[in-house]
Order: C-alpha cells, then sequence, then structure tokens
C-alpha cells in the first residue's frame, strides 16, 4: 500500500505509562518477523556484556540493587522472554531503553503499513516539520534523522541504547531506590527564585537535581 498523503513531520516523546505485556508481545511479534527490527532485538539481547562496563566504572552504579536482575529482564525479553516483568518495573534501567526500543519499533511497522522506504519518508519530512524528539523522544529521533537507510537507524539506536542503559543506572543510583514511591516532580515556577521558597516548605526534602523556567 503508497502512502497517498505527504508526511509533513515525526514527534517523538517521552510517555508517561508502561506498555502492557500484550502490547510488549506485539511488539516483540513484529520485531522478531522484520529483518532491521530482528536486528535491533539483537542488540538488545548483548546488553547483558554492556552492564559490566557501567557496574565497574563507579561505585554508586555497582552497588544498585537489582541492577542485573533489570538487565536480564530486558535482555531475556528480547530473546523470545515474558512481556510481564518488562511491563511492571520501574526502573530507568530498562525504561530508557525501552522507550527507544518502542519508538524505533513503531517507526519501522509506520513505514512498513504505509509502504514506504526510510529514504522516502526523510525525503518528506526534510523540508516540512522534520523530526522532532523531545526529552527521551531525543535517542530515537535522531537514530532516524541521521540514517541514510533502515539499516543504520538500527546502528545509531543501537549506540544509543548502550548510553541509555547507562543513563538509567546514574538516574537509579541518584535517585531514593529504598522506595517504590515516587521522588520525582516537575514544576513550573511563576517567577525567578521561586524554588528555593518551596524547598524551604519541606526541609526532609533532598534537592537533587532541578530545572527552572520562569515564565515572566
Amino acid at each position: 500500500m503508497e502512502s497517498r498523503t505527504k508526511i509533513s513531520a515525526a514527534f517523538f516523546n517521552p510517555q508517561s505509562r508502561a506498555p502492557t505485556p500484550e502490547y510488549l508481545s506485539g511488539l516483540y511479534c513484529f520485531l522478531s518477523q522484520n529483518i532491521h527490527g530482528s536486528s535491533l532485538l539483537r542488540h538488545v539481547a548483548t546488553l547483558g556484556e554492556v552492564w559490566p562496563i557501567w557496574a565497574t566504572a563507579r561505585d554508586d552504579i555497582c552497588n544498585l540493587p537489582n541492577s542485573e536482575r533489570y538487565v536480564s529482564i530486558l535482555v531475556d525479553w528480547a530473546k523470545g522472554g515474558p512481556s510481564v516483568p518488562v511491563s511492571e518495573a520501574r526502573s530507568g534501567i530498562i525504561a530508557l531503553p525501552l522507550l527507544l526500543i518502542l519508538q524505533v519499533g513503531q517507526y519501522f511497522r509506520y513505514i512498513e503499513s504505509v509502504g514506504i522506504s526510510h529514504a522516502d519518508f526523510i525525503d518528506q519530512v526534510r523540508d516540512s516539520g522534520g523530526i522532532q524528539g523531545c526529552c527521551g523522544g531525543e535517542p530515537p529521533a535522531l537514530s532516524i534523522a541521521c540514517a541514510r537507510n533502515e539499516a543504520q537507524v538500527v546502528e545509531n539506536a543501537a549506540v544509543f541504547l548502550r548510553i541509555l542503559l547507562g543513563v538509567g543506572g546514574y538516574i537509579e543510583a541518584l535517585d531514593d531506590w529504598t522506595t517504590s514511591e515516587p521522588t520525582i516532580l516537575a514544576l513550573r515556577l511563576k517567577y525567578e527564585g521561586q524554588e528555593e521558597e518551596i524547598m524551604r516548605q519541606f526541609p526532609g526534602v533532598k534537592l537533587r537535581f532541578l530545572v527552572t523556567r520562569c515564565l515572566g
């Protein structure tokens, strides 16, 4: 089936909800039967060899509890294992690489469904809205935008997979991994310095990172 409507832009964004086991199973089924998707799964399956590199770099990463188990959950899924553990995991070690896998997989599924190649897709968006990535959506956006063909999309994604695995570990190390409660809040500030006023109201809170935006 050929695409009749010209594509104007593509947007890759973070998501607030974990994919369901049913969706992950369907995604695996598609990737495993797609030549480029199966290549992506093979890269995911090697992440168990990458984690020790990050773990030996810093003690706080090495000492993270359950980190190797989280990595193995994602690796097992890429090898055809269960989807439920991946869906239920609440760890950046899984969440960040998984978002890349999800969105690259969705991209491959899309161009297949409309009957176009990656080169065709790039030609259509190049002089229009382009390819946009926000926060966790930046790695898949860059993987796609910087590739000449489908195989190179996977090559780019493989590099980002290894980086995101470590970034997820650093997030876990900075976070309070002793609790399952939310520990990160996003606030829109009305004026410069308001973050200090808010923090004084909650003396027991430890401030790790704070990005502010003043509305003026």
